[in-house]
């Protein structure tokens, strides 16, 4: 209401309807009519043999579908947003290299933050910029986010729309929806607003005391494509961190391998380089004939017995398994 009668003040002012001969209250209440009727319209019926088929593409590849809802889930701390703003930074710069091991297409990305500020997150991306040699400074928007994704609906698809964005980042689910993440309709009303602002999206969320995604299991109906994110060595406090992905949604594309990167970071720069998920603590992740294949492969066609192979899975695997 309170944009309304902004609105019909400006045209008031610019155009007074007394000499104009414009009412401009019933204007604005017939227009926002209008457009409260088209949006619970929704989207017209199309047939489907006539709509131009359309291949699954990456925004980032093999981690981020393009036009779908991505969700990033992991417990605090393990640095979940600083790699959606890395992710972002890659994006946003068009940067490619061969460190990271990532292909991305380019765009204009919206960082909506419920949880840090614009200041903490400035000095994240110069560290960043730097980690990838980079002197430009960044062109990532950013928003400082107080209400809920659907209450300040307008508000993003007004600036979707005049800063050309083509990426948000959503930080995170359980401050940006009105009510309890467990609450089924507060969630599907924040993925309800999300999808009408049409855009390709990582969502960030944590995890629950029971090390699964926190809250409704509409989350996971909604989001297209799901990752887990992992530290299982290393610390933020020694400057040094082993960052795997997994895989534990996918529509459309093929279930996803492990990822892992190591990040080092001090005052100055933050580095993330490719992994093989064999030499980092997620090991245990790897199929059992990943980890077969791959521990024999590292002694070059010496005889390894099944008793050393039984031993490492079981190390991999956190002594739970057995070959």
């Amino acid at each position: 209401a309170g944009e309304i009668e902004r609105f019909e003040s400006r045209c008031e002012k610019m155009l007074p309807g007394s000499t104009a001969g414009f009412d401009w209250p019933t204007i604005m209440e017939n227009l926002t009519g209008a457009v409260i009727d088209k949006i619970r319209t929704g989207d017209p019926v199309v047939i489907l043999g006539e709509v131009e088929s359309k291949p699954v593409e990456f925004r980032v590849n093999n981690i981020l579908v393009e036009d779908e809802i991505n969700v990033l889930w992991g417990d605090s701390g393990v640095g979940k947003s600083m790699f959606g703003l890395w992710l972002g930074t890659l994006i946003s710069e068009n940067y490619t290299d061969t460190s990271h091991g990532l292909t991305v297409a380019p765009g204009t990305v919206l960082y909506c933050d419920y949880e840090t500020s614009d200041n903490r997150m400035a000095d994240r991306t110069v560290q960043i910029h730097a980690g990838l040699g980079l002197t430009s400074k960044s062109k990532m928007r950013y928003r400082s986010m107080t209400q809920s994704l659907e209450t300040d609906y307008q508000a993003l698809a007004k600036i979707i729309d005049q800063d050309k964005i083509d990426f948000l980042i959503i930080d995170s689910l359980g401050l940006s929806i009105d009510g309890d993440l467990s609450s089924m309709e507060s969630t599907k009303a924040f993925f309800n607003a999300l999808k009408a602002l049409k855009q390709t999206s990582l969502v960030i969320t944590h995890s629950n005391k029971a090390e699964e995604m926190y809250g409704s299991k509409f989350i996971r109906a909604y989001g297209r494509n799901i990752w887990s994110a992992n530290q299982f060595s290393g610390s933020f406090n020694s400057g040094n961190v082993d960052f795997s992905l997994v895989h534990t949604k996918a529509n459309d594309i093929p279930e996803q391998p492990v990822q892992s990167w190591e990040m080092k970071f001090n005052n100055d720069q933050v580095i993330y380089t490719r992994k093989d998920p064999y030499d980092t603590g997620a090991a245990g992740l790897l199929t059992y004939n990943e980890l077969v294949y791959k521990t024999l492969s590292r002694y070059d066609g010496e005889a390894v017995s099944r008793e050393h192979l039984e031993r490492f899975i079981a190390e991999a695997k956190n002594g739970r398994d057995k070959l």
